[in-house]
Parts: C-alpha cells; sequence; structure tokens
C-alpha cells in the first residue's frame, strides 16, 4: 500500500530530513530525479514566452501598461528615475505618469522595469527577461511541490502544469508584472516550507527576500500572499515562542532591504518614502467602492458592491478557460489538497484561492479586466494558479499511481485543452491588436527622419503618449528621429514653433468611404503650416439623405456661425459654398439669407476650426446628419493674419439618437479644400 501515496508522510511538524531521505515506503519516487525532463519544460517555458512576446505581441497587448514598463526600464537604462517637466511635456507625457513639481513621475514600482533594463543590458533584448521570469515560475512551482510533498512525480507534473497553461503563457509574454508576482509568491512558499521543515533561519532569511521584494513591486499581493503563508511558515515546527521570534527576525532580515529600497524609491521620486509614485498622476485608485478613475483626465467609473460582484463572478468563471484540463483541474487540486500533510500548509496555500478574490473585490480595476482585458486572462487572480497547479500535480500523481492509463488520459486531455485554448486566446488577441500593428508598420514603412508625428487624443482618456497606441513612445531625451506628441488642438502651433526643424505629420486611424465604421484603417498624413492675411474654405456637397434642409457651420466647439443653403433640398442636390476665415471673422460669401446663428466673433486665439454641413428635417442639428473637416487654427493677437495646418480630418455623425462622431471619409459627396493647399497623402496600407 505504500506505494499509493505520494505525499509527506504524517510525520512530526517540526521533522527536519531532508526530501530525499522522505517517501521510503510513504510513496515517495525514487525513480530519476526527472532533470531532463525539467530541463526540457523549462525550455518550453522560455521559449513559449519569446515566441508569444514576438510574434502575438511584438506591439504590446491591449493592456496599455505595458508600455509603462517598458519607458520606466528605458529611463533607467539612462540613469533617470523620473522624466524632466519640459515645457511641452503635455505633449510627450506618457500613460501612467504624473508631474510633481518639475519632474515626471511613473505610476509602477522600479522592480519589474530594472530587471527588463538588466535584460536589455545583458541580452540585447528586454523579451530575454520575461523569458528568464516565465521558466523561473516553472522551476519554483516544482521545488515548492517537491519540497511539500518529498515526491519528483508530483513536483514534474507541476512543472509540466505550469509550462502549460495558457493563462501564464500569455501572460509570460506581456512586459507585466504578474508572472513576476506568482514567481515570487512561489519562492516565499518553498522557501518557507523548507526553513520550517529544516528549522533552518536562512530559508527564512531569503523568504523574507522574496517578501520583501513582492511588497516593492506589488504591495497588496504581498499582504494577501503574504499573510497566510508567513503565519504558517513561522508557526509550523515552532512550537516555542522564541523560535517563532527567531524565524521572524529572519524574515525580516531579508525583507528589509527591499523595504529600504522601496523607500528611499519612493523619498527620491515623490519626495515622501511613504508617498506612492500612484499617488502623483492623481485619480482615485483606493480600494473601496464609489466613483473611481486611473488619473486626472480619465473617465469616472462608480464601483459598486453589485458591480465588484459581477466583476469577481465573470473573472472567476473565466478563469477554467484559462488552465490546462479546465475544471478537470480543479478536481484533481481537490483530491490533491485531501493528500498533502500537513495540512497547515494546505490551509496557506488553498487560502490564496479565497484571499485573492476577496482582496480584489474591493479594488475597481477588477472591473477594467472583463471591459477590455478580457483577451489576456483575469490577471490579478494569477496567485489561484500556486494552489491550483500544486495541488492538481498532487492529484493528478495520484491517479497515475493507480491508474496509469487514467493518468495518461488526464496529460492528454490538459495538452489538447490548453492547445484549444492558447490557440483561441492567440487568435483573439491578433484580432484586437491587428489595426495597432498595422498603424506600426505604417508608419516603419514611411522611414521618417528628423519628424513630429501628432498622434489622436482618444476619448475618454486623453492626451496620453502609449494609450492606446503602446509602440508610439519616445526616448527618454525626446532626440530620437521620430518624436511623438499628442493632440491638443490649436495649442498644437506652441509645439510646432519650437521644433520648426522637424517635418510635421499626423497618423490616425479611419474608416475608408463607402464602408461602416469598422474596420478602420491606418493613415499617415505629411502636415502643411499655412499663414497668410486669409483662407478660404470650398465646401462641396451633395445630399444623399433625401432631407429637404441644408445648412452649413464653422465651429471651435464653444462658439458656431451656420447658414441654411437650401429648405427645399432634393436627393442628389449638389452645393458649392465658399468660406472666408480672416482675423476679422467668418462669413459665408454669397449668402442668399442672413446667418441663423452667429456667435463667432473675432477668432483671435488657437483652437479647432470644424467646418461642415447637415442634412436633416430641420434647419437645427438635433435628427440631422452632420459632416465636417476640422482644421487646427491660430489667429495671433495682433490680427493680421491666420495660420492653419492642413488638411484637414474629416468625421461624420448620423442622426441616431445616441450617435457618435467617427473618423470616416464620406467621399464625394462632401469635401473642402482650402486655398491652396490640398491633401497629400504619405502612404495608405493596403487592403
Amino acid at each position: 500500500m505504500s506505494g499509493d501515496v505520494i505525499v509527506a508522510p504524517a510525520e512530526p511538524e517540526d521533522i527536519t530530513d531532508p526530501p530525499s531521505s522522505r517517501g521510503s515506503g510513504a510513496g515517495g519516487d525514487r525513480r530519476g530525479d526527472g532533470g531532463p525532463v525539467l530541463g526540457g519544460l523549462l525550455l518550453l517555458s522560455f521559449v513559449g514566452s519569446l515566441l508569444i512576446s514576438r510574434f502575438v505581441f511584438p506591439h504590446f497587448s491591449t493592456n496599455n501598461d505595458e508600455p509603462v514598463y517598458v519607458v520606466q526600464a528605458r529611463m533607467l537604462l539612462e540613469h533617470h528615475l523620473t522624466l524632466p517637466a519640459a515645457p511641452h511635456s503635455e505633449f510627450f507625457r506618457p500613460w501612467m505618469s504624473g508631474r510633481i513639481g518639475d519632474r515626471l513621475v511613473m505610476v509602477f514600482p522600479p522592480v519589474l522595469p530594472a530587471l527588463l533594463a538588466l535584460g536589455e543590458w545583458l541580452f540585447g533584448s528586454m523579451r530575454v527577461t520575461l523569458a528568464l521570469l516565465a521558466a523561473a515560475g516553472v522551476l519554483a512551482v516544482h521545488r515548492l511541490t517537491h519540497e511539500l510533498t518529498g515526491d519528483r512525480r508530483a513536483a514534474l507534473y507541476a512543472a509540466f502544469i505550469l509550462a502549460i497553461c495558457p493563462f501564464y503563457l500569455i501572460q509570460s509574454g506581456l512586459f507585466l508584472a504578474y508572472v513576476l508576482a506568482v514567481d515570487l509568491e512561489l519562492a516565499l512558499a518553498g522557501f518557507l516550507v523548507t526553513g520550517s521543515r529544516r528549522g533552518s533561519l536562512r530559508w527564512f532569511v531569503a523568504a523574507g527576500g522574496a517578501l520583501g521584494m513582492l511588497a516593492f513591486a506589488r504591495p497588496f499581493d504581498a499582504l494577501l500572499a503574504g499573510v497566510p503563508l508567513v503565519v504558517v511558515g513561522v508557526s509550523v515546527g515552532g512550537r516555542h515562542w522564541r523560535v517563532v521570534a527567531r524565524r521572524l527576525a529572519a524574515l525580516a532580515v531579508g525583507a528589509s532591504p527591499f523595504v529600504l529600497a522601496s523607500l528611499t524609491y519612493n523619498l527620491a521620486v515623490t519626495g515622501d518614502p511613504l508617498r506612492l509614485p500612484l499617488e502623483a498622476i492623481g485619480g482615485d485608485n483606493a480600494a473601496g467602492f464609489g466613483w473611481r478613475h486611473v488619473a486626472n483626465g480619465t473617465p469616472l467609473v462608480h464601483y459598486s458592491i453589485s458591480t465588484a460582484l459581477h466583476a469577481a463572478r465573470v473573472n472567476l468563471g473565466s478563469l477554467p478557460g484559462w488552465i490546462p484540463g479546465g475544471l478537470v483541474l480543479v478536481a484533481l487540486a481537490g483530491l490533491g489538497a485531501w493528500r498533502v500533510r500537513p495540512r497547515r500548509w494546505v490551509l496557506a496555500l488553498g487560502s490564496l484561492a479565497v484571499l485573492f478574490p476577496a482582496g480584489y473585490l474591493i479594488y475597481w480595476g477588477n472591473l477594467l479586466i472583463i471591459r477590455g482585458r478580457k483577451v489576456i486572462g483575469p490577471h490579478y487572480y494569477m496567485a489561484l494558479l500556486i494552489p491550483l497547479v500544486v495541488f492538481g500535480a498532487v492529484g493528478l500523481a495520484t491517479i497515475a499511481r493507480r491508474q496509469r492509463f487514467l493518468g495518461a488520459a488526464l496529460v492528454v486531455l490538459m495538452v489538447a485543452t490548453s492547445g484549444v485554448a492558447l490557440h483561441q486566446r492567440i487568435g483573439l488577441n491578433l484580432v484586437q491588436v491587428a489595426l495597432h500593428q498595422r498603424e506600426v508598420q505604417l508608419v516603419d514603412d514611411a522611414d521618417l527622419h528628423d519628424a513630429l508625428v501628432i498622434l489622436p487624443s482618444e476619448r475618454p482618456d486623453g492626451a496620453w503618449l502609449g494609450h492606446p497606441r503602446p509602440s508610439f513612445l519616445n526616448d527618454p531625451e525626446l532626440e530620437g528621429p521620430v518624436l511623438f506628441a499628442t493632440d491638443h488642438g490649436g495649442a498644437n502651433f506652441e509645439l510646432f514653433d519650437d521644433y520648426r526643424s522637424r517635418a510635421l505629420y499626423r497618423q490616425m486611424s479611419r474608416s475608408p468611404a463607402g464602408t461602416t465604421p469598422e474596420p478602420a484603417e491606418p493613415v499617415l498624413w505629411r502636415l502643411t503650416s499655412t499663414t497668410s492675411s486669409s483662407a478660404v474654405f470650398h465646401v462641396h456637397v451633395t445630399n444623399i439623405d433625401d432631407d429637404p434642409v441644408v445648412t452649413t457651420f464653422v465651429t471651435d466647439g464653444t462658439r458656431r456661425i451656420s447658414w441654411v443653403v437650401d429648405r427645399d433640398a432634393r436627393l442628389g442636390s449638389s452645393y458649392d459654398l465658399t468660406w472666408s476665415f480672416t482675423p476679422e471673422g467668418l462669413t459665408l460669401l454669397d449668402a442668399a439669407e442672413p446667418p441663423l446663428i452667429d456667435d463667432f466673433g473675432s477668432p483671435v486665439g488657437t483652437g479647432t476650426l470644424s467646418v461642415g454641413v447637415t442634412t436633416g428635417p430641420t434647419e437645427f442639428q438635433d435628427g440631422a446628419d452632420i459632416v465636417e473637416q476640422r482644421f487646427w487654427y491660430r489667429v495671433p493677437a495682433d490680427g493680421h493674419t491666420v495660420e492653419a495646418v492642413l488638411p484637414g480630418e474629416q468625421f461624420q455623425r448620423s442622426g441616431d439618437s445616441g450617435a457618435r462622431w467617427r473618423a470616416q471619409d464620406v467621399g464625394p459627396s462632401f469635401a473642402v479644400s482650402v486655398v491652396p493647399v490640398t491633401p497629400t497623402v504619405v502612404s495608405v496600407t493596403p487592403d
């Protein structure tokens, strides 16, 4: 019967014999150490991470936090902890950054960025760091399982399950800190198990180092994972209070360098050792319920108990689709948990499956996963992989010993389900990132030099580099051959004045004429800034909606002037209109009647000028279809000239209730030309 038991026997809790001496007569597997198999699994996870990072996410994923870590890594390579808040820093402001004094502070702790920078320095690629972290997790789960059970077969099964896990593989290809956190949690648990079993304080020092590094990188995860693991780690085999005290002291010794580094970093970048950089970007990211938003200028989201429960239910419900075997692995984990001794370690590791969902229940970021990050998995719950994989491996080893055919069938099932799930997830992610990859390819193919490329400020989050176009980043010194900047309308002229030596471009994605709003296609336009005493806008429009009232208008978003062109228009009726734009004002030349609305006045200052036409049942915009072209303009205070950046961008909005503006070319039915410049398309991605 001894061969049926694969876990450590019910030994006294202060046992100190090494794992190689355990299992004899109690199920420990002595048939080889499995080194070649483990090496193959480590290689699989390493190569898998590289392939996913390089071919699925060559230009990042839908999680725009990725480029923030890369920007911070580049800053560290340039020996910067913060960036100078230059006069035009609002144009070059990276996503998840905030201003403190005269510096821009990045929001994330520098642990992962430092590792990425080290990978770039040693290997010439930050992706190697991701691959090494993936392999480290597989090694760490193997070690933890072996230390906990003394069973080499179960340890190899644990390494196998994690190495083929779609959740782990997808995350291992991302520049995010969740795989690093799992690695540190596995290391913490493994060191504590070894230390409590062997009674050696050096393992508690190592555990303290893992916990301290985790607290530096992800403080909340350190709290959720650290409390149950440390409580059990210092108490198993430590019946006397002095033993517990020494273990706690050893943990503190190991953690203290990282705690000190964290406090020092906070002091350097925020001016207060207890103030996290997250507070620098404004917003409200606190735990709890109510109105929350990521940063200043981003939309408010109401996070209630009901939305929290809904998010948790969706995220937990999706987890089986991300793990090998799905619910079968959950059942195997239940079997394995029943067999592992001592029971306190079962409770400690099993509590992660409760504490992480419960802890993140009060954090509104949980909602962001189901709203836009489902294709990369419920990443706040990655710690649940630890009990699932460890106990699942024990359950699988139990069955494999008693029923080899069933064990082999379960292995095949895990490989098959993982393959199917990974194929589906890769396909979904490729669809999600396809547009941005085409945008990047378009800019790369243009081979720009000494260029300034203006990117749209996307609603609802506003003007940030790296969000939602994560690859368009600048070097920390702002000296690259191509600088990317966000659109601030008429204020762009201030930027243009200081970068006169650079050629101006506009990158955006638009829906071609005659198509539905999706899919959008990227375009790259060469921009021209014109200065003259007046600008003349020639507008051509054809009524394609069979609506009776046609009006034309010019607005800068707050002021407006409009004329009725025709109150009895017919389908196919065409009109050619001419607007005059001077420092004194705007007027429609050859207008047949007085303006319908005129509160524009003198256009002194800067802004975005929209020249457009509406067709509808009345002269008012309610229920009308609208097409317009938007131009950045400036009228200097001296009032002698007008400046405009050409070409303009065409937008339209249907008269349907709740319809939104979309960047779409209407085609020959609507065109605006400005004397003397017409649009020049640098390049357009082919169909």
